[in-house]
């Protein structure tokens, strides 16, 4: 999360184009966790941040999961 904000008040500052910042941090930050509340709260953590940024848009696609991320051997 501190990423993520770090990443939308630099582009604020600096000027860029927001639009294009929501864009490329929606496709470049993920996660996954085994504890779904945890998971839960990241989810709901990040579709705060884009939309409080964009309040118009649509929720964005966000990419927490509650799972585990190592590959389970059958």
């Amino acid at each position: 999360m501190r990423y993520v904000h770090r990443c939308l008040e630099d582009a604020k500052q600096r000027g860029l184009d927001q639009n294009e910042v929501l864009e490329d941090l929606k496709q470049t930050v993920w996660g996954f966790d085994l504890n779904p509340f945890a998971a839960f709260i990241s989810h709901f953590q990040l579709t705060w941040a884009f939309l409080r940024y964009q309040p118009k848009n649509q929720p964005p696609l966000i990419h927490v999961h509650n799972l585990n991320s190592f590959p389970i051997a059958l």
